[in-house]
């Protein structure tokens, strides 16, 4: 009698590479390149993306989640949390973002589901009733397929007043970035998630796809920095 237990193995492994160029007056003072982390929300989110029904699957996982055109990546967004944070944060940063967490997150913990300590691109209307913008939209997307490997790669542009916040609660000298992540359209970058995530009970904010704490990089005013980061299939 024929064995009717077939089993065919194909496994594809993805693969997300990030490069941080930092320039100083256009000359590169800076790169950095890495691997990094694809969570378990962005495995989720691969099988939502795949699957034909609205909030796809698995809904226990995403049990609200919004339509696949909702989905797709658009946004990056720092911070200066992570276990890759080694320098001294200074004090009118430390106290405008404070740290609840104690530097706990990993560069192998797929179950992140959050920066740890978010930091704002730009802040308009500051001090009255300002508008936080915490995620830099991507600009450039390149979607040439190769044939080997296949890969996707999004880009986003920081200028020298991103992140510095001059004027605006800033300027500071410096921000010491430690932790990155890659966002949905569906997140909201104008949300002040990162500020009222310190009141009791914090309110949600957006899931990373992937994330990734690096060693830190010192943004400052007369720094602009590109990110590049890639998902690939070998």
């Amino acid at each position: 009698m024929a064995n009717s237990n077939v089993t065919i193995k194909d496994s594809e492994e993805l693969k997300t590479n990030l490069t941080i160029e930092l320039r100083e007056r256009g000359k590169l003072v800076q790169k950095y390149e890495a691997h990094n982390t694809f969570l378990n929300y962005g495995r989720a989110w691969i099988l939502d993306l795949i699957s034909y029904a609205v909030g796809g699957y698995p809904t226990t996982v995403i049990p609200t989640a919004p339509a696949a055109s909702d989905r797709r990546i658009r946004y990056i967004g720092f911070g200066i949390g992570g276990t890759g944070q080694v320098a001294s944060i200074p004090v009118g940063v430390a106290a405008f973002y404070p740290d609840l967490i104690a530097g706990t997150h990993t560069d192998v913990d797929p179950t992140i589901t959050e920066l740890e300590r978010p930091v704002a691109v730009s802040i308009a209307g500051w001090p009255g009733a300002p508008t936080f913008v915490w995620e830099q939209e991507i600009t450039h997307a390149n979607t040439t397929w190769n044939t080997s490997p296949y890969y996707v790669q999004y880009e986003a542009s920081f200028g020298v007043n991103d992140i510095t916040l001059a004027g605006a609660p800033g300027p500071w000298a410096y921000v010491p970035l430690s932790e990155i992540g890659l966002y949905e359209n569906s997140c909201d970058p104008t949300d002040d998630y990162a500020t009222l995530r310190y009141l009791t009970p914090a309110p949600a904010r957006p899931n990373p796809v992937c994330y990734h704490t690096f060693y830190t990089i010192s943004k400052t005013s007369l720094i602009t920095m590109v990110v590049r980061w890639q998902i690939r299939l070998p």
